[in-house]
């Protein structure tokens, strides 16, 4: 049934134990689809949990997404890997290492999907991607955003069916650089397929605003941060 095809993990932290619930239960939902962990504590996740839990899963063939709300290392890859082959949508709270970047990235053959958290991955290939979502934090500079929008171009060079993106800033710091902003632009510029456009904390104004406005042909969702509102209204009745 659709109730039995998602499955949601919470390990909660009492005192200076953690208490996860049993893996029992998961063994017993042939349709699992969907299986999201979340902790509830900043507490690393136990390795030995992990591990137990990924072979859970590898004997889950209809599993197709994986959450995963916690920051990611080394000691996680080779659990991860083993069912990573199988997803269409991924999402990593948090990751600094490159080596962790490439060994999970390299394994999701198909992914459709990815939400990721963290800054200057190698370069991957991800053809069949469709939806990214990219969460940052303590970008403030010119010369970060300039380093932040090359991390966009590289991520999805090899994504040519890329429908949806989304740079959102989880410190809701606005990025303000209009030298900076246009080489975003003309990334997803590059990617005729999307159609919705997220990015609510970068200012667009002039002739990048004209292009963001005119240049999607089938763009059906745009959101971002007005820079000026009479540039706004000036573009979008100048043709009247």
């Amino acid at each position: 049934s659709d109730e039995a095809s998602t499955h949601e993990v919470r390990a909660s932290v009492k005192g200076e134990g953690m208490e996860i619930p049993s893996l029992v239960a998961l063994e017993s939902i042939p349709s699992l689809k969907s299986y999201t962990f979340v902790l509830e504590s900043s507490i690393a996740l136990p390795k030995k949990y992990f591990e137990a839990c990924m072979r859970v899963l590898t004997k889950c063939s209809s599993l197709r997404s994986l959450d995963l709300g916690f920051h990611i290392d080394r000691e996680h890859i080779q659990a991860l890997v083993a069912v990573a082959d199988r997803l269409d949508a991924l999402s990593i709270d948090s990751i600094d290492d490159n080596i962790v970047i490439e060994s999970i990235i390299h394994a999701t053959k198909n992914l459709k999907t990815l939400k990721i958290r963290g800054m200057n991955p190698p370069y991957i290939n991800l053809p069949y991607l469709q939806r990214l979502i990219l969460r940052h934090q303590g970008v403030a500079t010119a010369n970060q955003y300039e380093s932040l929008f090359t991390w966009v171009d590289i991520l999805i060079v090899t994504s040519s069916c890329l429908a949806s993106f989304s740079l959102l800033a989880d410190d809701e710091k606005i990025c303000n650089f209009p030298s900076k902003v246009p080489s975003l632009l003309q990334t997803l510029l590059k990617k005729p397929c999307l159609h919705f456009i997220n990015i609510p904390y970068v200012v667009l104004r002039g002739v990048v605003l004209k292009q963001a406005l005119f240049g999607f042909p089938n763009l059906k969702t745009l959101a971002f941060f007005v820079g000026d509102s009479n540039d706004l209204v000036s573009i979008l009745f100048s043709g009247l």
